[in-house]
């Protein structure tokens, strides 16, 4: 016989071998399973973040294996796409609710950065604490691309890819609504290509697809950035100007748009030419709301297109004959340079006393073939305003310095040319840099070129005008004050000037006739500039009676009509050297 059984160790195997516990250790089993053998990824971190374990589909959707993370914090994948306010509530939710669910960018080994979704659990002791947190993620890359892919589809026009009608319209309404903000007007362009039909019907549709893909290209090379170019359908296209100044800004825009797709397309070896027809909305003035200026500009592109093709037109039809010829005749001054149409006449400057010419104010002219003389009042706002100036400017200089030198071999002794500056002109940085160039490039003799400022200038140029002037002198010109005596220059001003003279307005010198107030004024102009050590000239002198009262006024020289009219400078050399016109130029 064998010792009867212990009854406490049968209790233990018994207990060992319990029903409770084998469901327990078959649950273990399972879970190391379903842990091993899932498609979702899975990291288990302690109390603290620190990673104790991941499955096999973390190694696959991460690149990191479990030996490289067991150990280290979850910190090793991040992206730095989420700020730390993002971390903080994730974690307040986690420790409060004791579960948090997101989508999180993460990066990979390789360091691409990719989504997932993930759910993060804490899991409790008896107790309550948190022991581990254990995530669960879904790698979401191909869902998010199919998402932007829907999202382009939905948005954007296949073929050209720019934005379709649906992203237009939500453009459109938030140019509204920033221009109501920031009170600022928005150009609205519906554009059609003309001939476009007939480029398919000969062609083919491949050549009619090219043709739209490259007049996409040129529209957007046309506009900024921040603007929009949409296809709507078809040949149709819109352009959407933010923050314009006025109907001339859209006007510049519409013209370089229509010689851009008036150039010859390629398209796979054939040749074919299109034209536009353009109608311009201009927000507020042509409609309070989207409908309404999609609906005029609609009606103005069809204006444009009985007009003859080729051309823009505002729905607002006082503006189209002005705009229209402002931008022919910006496109014109542009080119006139380069075809030599541009050129200066110069008035002779005399001395009062002696009578001799001493110099000569350069006045610009532009004599077109079809224009004729074209008034400088008319095109130098044009240029001023486009930016030609700036050319024009150094145009200008150099010819004033390259006469004014022959002036001065013809005549043995330097004569003076003056040129008047513009507001742009005289704030550009870069002119005294421009005048040492054009003076350097001719044997000028010292103080011999003459710069002339319009009160109106000096105004525009507020403080900066002190600096401004000495800049110019230290450059080598002499700066004078011109149409002096209309209210607009004051004595502490003047004084704070380094300039050689003023010279007074022909309006006042025009008023010696009406009464003896001008005459009170002209002396009042003198004893001012004498006061400053400045030397006083006068404008617009007509009558010998003036010369007789500027003279006993105290007037040194003198300029006007009567005098003097403004030629070229071959005829100037003429006239008041008393020498022949040069066989070769300066």
């Amino acid at each position: 016989m064998g010792l009867p059984p212990n009854n406490e160790a049968s209790r233990g195997i018994e207990e060992t071998h319990s029903p409770r516990q084998d469901a327990r250790d078959g649950m273990s089993l399972l879970a190391s399973r379903i842990f091993e053998s899932t498609s979702n990824a899975i990291m288990l971190t302690d109390a603290d973040g620190t990673i104790i374990d991941v499955n096999p589909a973390f190694e696959a959707v991460t690149g990191f294996s479990r030996a490289e993370v067991a150990g280290g914090n979850p910190r090793l994948m991040k992206s730095n796409v989420h700020d730390a306010e993002f971390f903080r509530k994730m974690w307040i939710e986690l420790r409060t609710k004791g579960r948090w669910q997101g989508e999180v960018w993460d990066r990979r080994k390789n360091g691409e950065v990719f989504p997932k979704f993930s759910t993060i659990s804490a899991l409790r002791d008896e107790q309550g604490r948190i022991t581990h947190y254990v995530a669960v993620f879904t790698d979401i890359s191909n869902a998010k691309d199919a998402e932007r892919l829907l999202q382009r589809l939905a948005h954007f026009d296949p073929l050209t890819e720019l934005p379709n009608r649906t992203l237009f319209l939500d453009r459109l309404e938030q140019a509204i609504e920033h221009g109501r903000r920031a009170g600022r007007m928005t150009a609205l362009m519906l554009l059609d290509l003309d001939r476009f039909k007939l480029v398919n019907d000969t062609l083919g549709h491949r050549a009619g697809d090219l043709l739209l893909v490259e007049a996409a290209r040129r529209l957007r090379a046309c506009v900024r950035n921040e603007d929009t170019v949409a296809r709507l359908g078809g040949d149709e296209f819109t352009v959407l100007l933010h923050e314009v100044k006025g109907f001339g800004d859209a006007a510049r825009i519409a013209d370089k748009i229509l010689e851009s797709l008036a150039l010859p397309f390629e398209l796979d070896g054939q040749q074919a030419t299109v034209s536009a027809s353009i109608g311009i909305t201009i927000w507020p003035v042509d409609g309070s709301d989207r409908d309404t200026l999609i609906r005029n500009a609609d009606a103005s592109m069809y204006r444009a297109k009985r007009r003859g093709r080729g051309a823009f037109r505002f729905f607002d039809a006082s503006m189209n004959e002005e705009t229209l010829e402002r931008i022919q005749l910006e496109r014109r001054l542009g080119e006139a340079q380069a075809r030599n149409e541009l050129d200066l006449h110069y008035q002779p400057r005399l001395d009062l006393l002696s009578g001799a010419v001493i110099g000569a104010e350069a006045l610009l002219r532009w004599l077109h073939p079809f224009l004729g003389l074209v008034p400088p009042a008319r095109f130098l706002p044009i240029a001023e305003e486009s930016g030609a100036i700036v050319e024009i400017t150094d145009w200008q200089l150099g010819t004033a310095c390259r006469d004014a030198a022959h002036w001065a071999r013809l005549a043995g002794s330097p004569l003076h040319v003056a040129v008047n500056l513009s507001t742009r002109q005289f704030l550009d940085p870069a002119l005294p840099v421009r005048l040492r160039s054009a003076l350097s490039q001719c044997p000028l003799p010292p103080g011999t070129l003459d710069l002339e400022l319009n009160p109106a200038v000096l105004r525009e140029a507020g403080i900066r005008a002190p600096g401004i002037v000495q800049a110019l002198s230290d450059a080598g010109a002499r700066v004078w004050i011109d149409g002096f005596g209309t209210g607009e220059t004051h004595l502490a001003q003047l004084a704070r000037l380094p300039i050689v003279g003023i010279r007074i307005d022909r309006r006042v010198v025009a008023d010696l006739d009406r009464g003896p107030e001008a005459l009170r004024l002209i002396r009042t102009c003198v004893a001012v500039a004498h006061s400053l050590d400045l030397i006083v000239a006068a404008n617009g002198v007509e009558t010998s009676s003036h010369l007789d009262v500027l003279r006993q006024a105290g007037v040194r020289q003198v300029q006007g009509i009567s005098l003097g009219i403004p030629v070229a400078a071959t005829e100037f050399a003429r006239r008041w050297l008393q020498a022949p016109p040069p066989l070769d130029a300066p």
